[in-house]
C-alpha cells in the first residue's frame, strides 16, 4: 500500500489499542496524529518535524481523535 495508507494503519491500530485499555480502565484519553509521508527526501529533519507538527495541529483543530 501506499505510505498515507500505512500510516493510517498505524493509526487506526494505536487508537483500537488506547480504546480498549481505556475501556479496562476509569480514565478517558484522546490522542491526535500528525503523520508525514513524501515522495522525495526532505532536505532536513527539521522540515519532517515542522510538518508533522502542522499536521497535528489540523488534526487537533478537527476535533478529538483526529488525523491528518
Amino acid at each position: 500500500g501506499s505510505d498515507a495508507a500505512v500510516a493510517g494503519e498505524v493509526v487506526d491500530r494505536v487508537r483500537a489499542t488506547r480504546a480498549a485499555r481505556m475501556a479496562a480502565g476509569s480514565c478517558s484519553v484522546t490522542a491526535s496524529f500528525g503523520v508525514v509521508t513524501y515522495a522525495a527526501v526532505p532536505l532536513t529533519r527539521g522540515e519532517v518535524l515542522a510538518a508533522a507538527d502542522a499536521a497535528l495541529y489540523t488534526a487537533k483543530r478537527a476535533g478529538p481523535g483526529g488525523a491528518h
